[in-house]
């Protein structure tokens, strides 16, 4: 009963200080995590490229926070080795890009890293074109769930480690058919440095 009242206070609390003072303690938490994932990018890579025009960003991969630029759809599950870690939000309409030379993503990796990709092999050549065992990506056992439209849709996983000062080359999604999606990519450090597991992160 007393956390519930002081819950409770916190919440009036902060609505006060929004009204009276112009602060939302809400914003300057987001402000502050916001910062923490672009000091932990920098930290893990350098000389990050996409061939696309389209916006992309770094943020961290949480339930509930969003998987595209573009898309509303959510993470509903996500294996606890990944949870908390750097991911790359894409633009979901870049899926039908196929190529893989020159490579649709790429980036230099400060240190010793496995990259995982999320992924639809639904109308997409991914697969056969690049994300293979023969070209260094084994298949995970660990599935991850997202939200499509109005129903889960689960996505296969895929990884492969690298070291540092590695080039980290990704090629294109491949879809034929609009119903296909995007790829998202996840980077784990060796040490595996986690800022906020399993919590909805501020997307934008």
């Amino acid at each position: 009963m007393i956390f519930k009242k002081r819950a409770g206070l916190s919440v009036v609390l902060s609505c006060l200080l929004a009204v009276f003072c112009g602060v939302d303690p809400y914003k300057k938490e987001e402000k502050i995590i916001r910062g923490q994932i672009l000091r932990l990018k920098d930290d893990l890579i350098d000389d990050f490229t996409i061939n696309s025009e389209r916006p992309y960003d770094w943020t961290l991969i949480g339930i509930g926070s969003r998987v595209y630029m573009d898309r509303d759809f959510e993470y509903l599950s996500v294996p606890s080795e990944l949870l908390g870690n750097l991911v790359l939000k894409p633009s979901n309409n870049d899926k039908f890009y196929g190529f893989t030379d020159p490579p649709y993503i790429s980036f230099k990796l400060k240190k010793n890293a496995t990259i995982y990709i999320i992924y639809t092999n639904v109308s997409s050549s991914l697969e056969a074109l690049w994300l293979n065992e023969a070209k260094g990506w084994k298949k995970a056992a660990s599935q991850v769930e997202i939200t499509l439209w109005y129903y889960k849709s689960t996505r296969h996983v895929r990884s492969q480690f690298f070291g540092s000062g590695a080039l980290v080359k990704l090629g294109g999604n491949a879809c034929s058919e609009n119903k296909c999606d995007m790829y998202t990519v996840v980077i784990v450090p060796e040490k595996g440095v986690q800022m906020a597991s399993g919590r909805k992160l501020p997307d934008g």
